[in-house]
């Protein structure tokens, strides 16, 4: 009945999980287009294009970890468990100060590179290094996402992750506050304004 009763909770909210972060995804978009418009909002997409980079530094390790947990859970073995996490914490401790010291280094590099030639059209190397830092800081959560998951506590990780998807509506429009307004911006063209006869004035 217990293990049941945990494949109920997991498989629930993993289905709760997909569909908070797809009517998110569907909700903020145009939220932000309309706060932003078209010029901002595309030089902060590409600005957040770090967050996916900073998840290759991952290596495989968190799904590595998964595998391994359930094994040694499976087998009763917590010192394996307990050695694994300190593997796995270690290693991810030291990419995580190379990473953030090539930052340091490198960052203004990094950004010209990520935005060319929109770069040029504001100062955006301070939202660039705060973005990669929370990036970079949210790799260091995979090895507990990964216990929790090895362990089968998939419902825990999932309220976790929910409740990111839950803070980022409220985050994103105050952090969108510090992009630089581009020169020479493209007005927002609504859908109702782009229609023939539409009563709403078209932009110019």
């Amino acid at each position: 009945m217990q293990l049941k009763y945990q494949l109920f909770r997991n498989s629930a909210s993993t289905l709760v999980q997909l569909f908070v972060s797809t009517v998110v995804g569907l909700v903020v978009p145009p939220v932000l287009i309309k706060y932003l418009g078209f010029d901002s909002y595309g030089i902060w997409a590409l600005l957040i294009v770090v967050n996916s980079y900073a998840a290759l530094l991952d290596l495989g390790f968190g799904s590595s970890l998964i595998k391994y947990i359930a094994e040694a859970h499976a087998l009763g073995d917590s010192g394996r468990i307990v050695h694994l996490m300190n593997v796995c914490l270690t290693t991810y401790l030291g990419v995580y100060a190379v990473s953030l010291s090539l930052l340091f280094l490198f960052g203004e590099t990094l950004m010209h590179a990520l935005l060319g030639a929109s770069a040029q059209k504001g100062d955006f190397l301070f939202i660039f290094n705060a973005y990669a830092v929370i990036a970079l800081t949210a790799l260091m959560t995979v090895p507990f996402s990964s216990l929790l998951r090895g362990l089968q506590r998939y419902d825990q990780s999932n309220m976790v992750e929910i409740v990111a998807a839950l803070v980022r509506p409220v985050t994103d429009p105050r952090v969108c506050r510090m992009v630089p307004a581009p020169m020479n911006p493209t007005p927002v063209r609504t859908w109702a304004a782009m229609r023939p006869g539409s009563p709403w004035p078209t932009p110019t």
